[in-house]
């Protein structure tokens, strides 16, 4: 019985405590990201930049709300067709997405999902080509964008 223990459930409650840990770990809102000036269609924004896998993972899940001309940046090492979800959301989202420097699609007011959808019913958006950066910002800021308007970190 003792062997059944070590071997069995031990390891079993092991892999629990590191689901629970990870699960509570991805959770968190994204803080601490750096910070830059983004222009895009001649409109700037303070965004905080997601450059890595878990902060781009995190994205703006759990935050209230953005302020008028904030929003999130995520770069990608290289272009790619991304697909983004509304996991965690508490507000609605327009998306800009941009190749090269250039905005080549834009998903506008991409709703916070209901309480309680699951996870693997939440509509999934994606560009119409690769992207190797895509913006969120709060719904209806990114009205005057235009497909082919440049986009660029200002600092």
């Amino acid at each position: 019985m003792r062997t059944y223990a070590v071997y069995v459930v031990l390891p079993f409650i092991v892999a629990l405590f590191v689901v629970i840990a990870f699960r509570y770990y991805i959770s968190r809102p994204n803080f601490g990201l750096p910070h830059g000036s983004f222009s895009v269609g001649g409109k700037n924004f303070e965004v905080e930049i997601a450059s890595t896998i878990i902060s781009r993972v995190r994205g703006l899940s759990n935050r209230d709300k953005l302020k008028d001309n904030q929003g999130m940046l995520f770069i990608f090492p290289q272009p790619s067709t991304q697909t983004f979800w509304m996991k965690d959301m508490r507000f609605s989202i327009d998306m800009v997405w941009i190749r090269d420097g250039k905005v080549v699609d834009i998903t506008r007011s991409a709703p916070q999902p209901p309480a309680g959808v699951a996870d693997w019913n939440l509509p999934r958006f994606s560009p119409s080509s690769p992207v190797d950066m895509v913006l969120e910002v709060s719904a209806r800021q990114a009205e005057e964008i235009k497909i082919g308007d440049l986009a660029y970190l200002t600092n």
